[in-house]
């Protein structure tokens, strides 16, 4: 027996699943950062001054970046 779906059930909802995903990708985004800054503050050590250079930041920017460019070509193949 197979499963037969109807246009009805996206005219009645459209759009859904890109609120879903943008829901999702926002929700695990901040989870992401709220890890990478709680991080970002332990690595302070005692006297309360990050020991992280700013190319080190830079680096990690720069692939973020590109992990972002990889994301958004996902849907090109």
């Amino acid at each position: 027996m197979t499963a037969q779906f109807s246009d009805s059930t996206e005219a009645a909802r459209p759009g859904q699943w890109q609120t879903r995903t943008t829901l999702i990708g926002g929700v695990l985004g901040a989870l992401t950062g709220a890890g990478a800054a709680y991080l970002f503050v332990k690595s302070g050590g005692v006297q309360g001054r990050s020991r992280v250079r700013p190319d080190a930041l830079l680096a990690v920017g720069v692939s973020v970046l590109g992990l972002l460019q990889q994301i958004s070509r996902m849907g090109d193949d």
